[in-house]
């Protein structure tokens, strides 16, 4: 012991007499380790770290998929059969994160997020409310009491923490709910949302009804988690639900035994389910800051041989005097681990900003991304990795040491001899080692930057500017009446077209990129019945709209007329549709004047055509819409689009203040810019782009530095060559040709490196990209064009510095 902390002391007196040196190699390394802790903070707290909630392990997400659909779907008589009928699972129970109430009666009208759940869901996660009961049986069942659990944040904020809120009655939707009991503080609602408050499901037996004919179908938006008794594996389970929907599908009505013939069943873990689609993302942005590390410890490296070649005297002197490789190396892993140990400590200050910045502009798919901090794992994390880092970069020189010849060194002017090629070889070889790391994370960030600019040149086929979106809900207890729902949303936007600043107002019951509205199987007037033994009923999209709804958002018309004043409650039934409508349902017809059936409203007229306009995502195909006139459709909920000839959200108190006056208890919610909702459809791409180009960017800079300081030594090395050279009559161009063409030659040794392992990394990022492939040569070439101009610029200086060598003073070099 009493070794160490003298080698400790020597260490520290060495550091202290090479300042620079020191501050180099720290910087290096707090770089490489703090974006290294920040990524790990953050891939600890979602893929690491397990679901708060009782033997997370044990838990289990589970579904119906539907290739032909592409999308997951279960409904209460597949989910009945499931609960009744599994022997997999201990528990099972049903959930909905979208289920919104409007709270009156507690101050001003305010709109809360809350989720549906069955009874079995807060025991089936090892939750318990902090204060009251659970749901009981009875409340879960159709028309059972109406009863309500507050999340602890509206709990504290609305009601004063008080516990005689238990028990209170309180008006949601303007219906009497019976708070039952209080969440815990730490509780967290599946699917990465939250939720003010939980009701119970209320599930009927069949979400299917047929009807003359006709089928209604009501699809909850349900969820379904379980929990696996002990020794079932994910494997058994998703068998066993197979065989149950095999004897559920040919009871279910309609004929929708063959429609959904196709669905598979789908068992995953919960937690699986949970990180699923954000794990890619983030495994690659955590090879991208070990590279980056990597990077880092081979500048060190390159500094601690160039600074050992120096040293080779002491080194020799030591080795006469009796001390051996295992105490020679020691001494020198002790002054890395030193160096190494003060980059961890500045690298975790840099990663707790990284930290704060990912938190504040991180996206909001990243499940428990606020739950990322400095925490003792990751504080455990950063020493191990600064131990590592210290063993790393301290091998080169401790391997250095061990070629030292003592008699050559020792000899009058061995100190002069510096290392000679026995350092330059090592040096060479971190070098090219680094150009390659360098060039595969830039080529990585090259390939989600394109991806990035493909995904932002898409047509949505509408103009986001100035453009202010909100959504309001009329409370149904007193606008159950068609009438009234008509005349309150009637009046309110004719009101927003009169707001000064604004240059068109409309509505809509579905808005680009936000959920809602109602899917409308087709019957065109003329043509067959719709065939329920289809395997896929043609569907389009129900969009109720005012007629201001498409000049605000610029929605060109492409033929025909747009709705307008004549389409009133009492005129003929009028839609207009999208292009997508006519290419699927009427692609050799002309659809003006097609009659298409609504339902009970029954055949309404095609008076107009509109384009395409992405609804569900940037990515996602354009499926068939119709476009029907509040007048003849009231619904009791819609989205207010407004566009401005101003900044929007200036008109935001005007909007609430004119729904005020109209009704105090309806409140306005979902305030956002419509650049703001498009700018979340791209808000993973961005951050993943954004991230790993500044990783990839720091990458680049540390490895120009390493090329000026291994140019810059290989200079430093054969002052007294390149003064022969010229003694002998070489022209300085012709000192700045070889000068650069060795660092040429190792930058495109580590270019070719490179491209190698760029063309397998690459793979790892095929879920990653939009409209490029992994291997997109425009990316390759352009990436490999900038990182040999940063080669050539980072040899340039050195280079430059050789041409003005004094052929005299170099002659005298010792």
């Amino acid at each position: 012991m009493d070794s160490f902390w003298q080698d400790l002391r020597y260490s520290l007196r060495v550091i202290a007499k090479n300042p620079s040196l020191t501050a180099v190699a720290v910087i290096a390394l707090a770089l490489g380790i703090g974006a290294n802790t920040a990524i790990f903070s953050v891939v600890d707290a979602v893929l690491f770290r397990a679901l708060p909630y009782r033997d997370p392990g044990t838990l289990a997400w589970a579904t119906n998929y539907l290739p032909e659909q592409k999308q997951s779907l279960v409904f209460p008589d597949i989910y009945g059969a499931w609960r009744k009928q599994n022997h997999s699972f201990q528990s099972i129970a049903a959930y909905s994160p979208n289920a919104d109430f409007t709270l009156t009666g507690a101050g001003t009208a305010e709109r809360l997020h809350g989720g549906k759940v069955t009874e079995s869901f807060l025991p089936l996660l090892g939750v318990s409310p902090r204060l009251g009961r659970n749901f009981s049986p009875e409340e879960d069942r159709p028309g059972g009491p109406l009863a309500v659990l507050l999340s602890d944040h509206l709990w504290r904020s609305q009601f004063g923490a008080d516990p005689a809120a238990v028990g209170r009655v309180i008006a949601l939707d303007k219906n009497s709910y019976t708070v039952v009991g209080v969440l815990p503080p730490d509780f967290e609602f599946l699917d990465n949302t939250t939720a003010d408050l939980l009701v119970p499901f209320q599930l009927s037996d069949s979400s299917i009804q047929v009807s003359q004919g006709r089928v209604t179908i009501r699809i909850e938006a349900m969820r379904v988690v379980a929990r696996l008794r002990p020794g079932v594996m994910l494997a058994a389970a998703q068998a066993e639900l197979a065989d149950i929907n095999k004897t559920v599908l040919p009871k279910m009505p309609g004929g929708f035994a063959q429609m959904l013939s196709t669905q598979q069943a789908q068992v995953s873990s919960l937690h699986a389910h949970q990180v699923g689609n954000v794990k890619p993302a983030l495994l690659v942005l955590l090879g991208a800051v070990a590279f980056v590390l990597l990077i880092a410890c081979a500048n060190v490296a390159n500094l601690q041989l160039a600074r050992g070649a120096a040293r080779e005297k002491e080194m020799a002197i030591r080795g006469a005097l009796g001390a051996g490789r295992g105490r020679l190396a020691r001494l020198l892993f002790t002054e890395s681990a030193a160096v190494a140990l003060m980059g961890g400590a500045a690298g975790l200050l840099l990663a707790a900003g990284i930290i704060r910045m990912i938190r504040h502009y991180g996206p909001t798919n990243i499940p428990h991304l606020l739950s990322s901090r400095l925490d003792l794992r990751v504080l455990f994390f950063t020493l191990g990795i600064s131990l590592l880092t210290g063993l790393l970069f301290g091998l080169a020189p401790v391997l250095a040491a061990f070629r030292v010849s003592l008699n050559d060194t020792l000899k009058e002017g061995g100190a002069s001899g510096g290392s000679g090629a026995g350092t330059r070889r090592p040096q060479k070889a971190l070098l090219v080692v680094e150009i390659a790391l360098s060039l595969v994370l830039f080529i990585c960030a090259g390939l989600l930057i394109r991806s990035f600019q493909r995904l932002t040149a898409i047509q949505t086929g509408f103009s986001v500017d100035n453009v202010l979106t909100a959504r309001v809900s009329l409370p149904l207890n007193e606008y159950r009446a068609p009438e009234q729902q008509r005349a309150f949303f009637t009046q309110l936007v004719s009101r927003l077209q009169a707001l000064p600043g604004a240059t068109a107002a409309g509505a809509a019951s579905s808005l680009p990129f936000r959920a809602g509205g109602a899917m409308l199987s087709v019957q065109i007037e003329g043509q067959p019945p719709t065939d329920l033994m289809r395997t896929r009923i043609p569907v389009a999209a129900l969009n109720i709209v005012t007629p201001g709804y498409f000049s605000a958002l610029r929605v060109p018309l492409k033929s025909g007329r747009l709705l307008d004043e004549r389409d009133g409650a009492n005129a003929p039934g009028a839609i207009v549709v999208n292009q997508a409508f006519i290419r699927q349902f009427l692609p050799h017809d002309d659809p003006l004047g097609k009659r298409v059936h609504l339902g009970p409203e029954g055949f309404s007229t095609i008076v107009g055509v509109v384009a395409d306009v992405k609804q569900r995502s940037l990515t996602a195909e354009i499926t068939p819409e119709i476009f029907a006139p509040l007048e003849q459709q009231p619904t009791p909920s819609l989205n207010l689009v407004i566009r401005a000839s101003m900044n929007p959200l200036s008109l935001v108190s005007a909007v609430r203040q004119h729904i005020l006056d109209l009704d105090s208890n309806v409140p306005l919610y979902s305030v956002q810019t419509l650049d703001d909702v498009v700018a979340a459809q791209m808000a993973s791409q961005r951050f993943n782009a954004i991230a790993l180009a500044a990783f990839a960017g720091l990458a680049v800079l540390l490895a120009a530095v390493g090329i000026y300081g291994v140019m810059a030594y290989a200079v430093g090395q054969r002052t007294r060559e390149i003064g022969v050279r010229m003694a002998l009559g070489a022209a300085p161009a012709d000192v700045l040709r070889m000068v650069l063409r060795q660092g040429l030659v190792l930058a495109l040794f580590g270019v070719a490196l490179g491209l190698g392992g760029a063309f397998f990394a690459t793979r790892l990022m095929r879920t990653l990209v939009f409209g490029v492939t992994t291997t997109d040569p425009a990316t390759f070439i352009g990436v490999t064009t900038i990182l040999v101009l940063v080669a050539v610029a980072a040899c340039w200086i050195p280079a430059r510095r050789a041409t003005r060598v004094d052929p005299v003073v170099a002659l005298r070099y010792e």
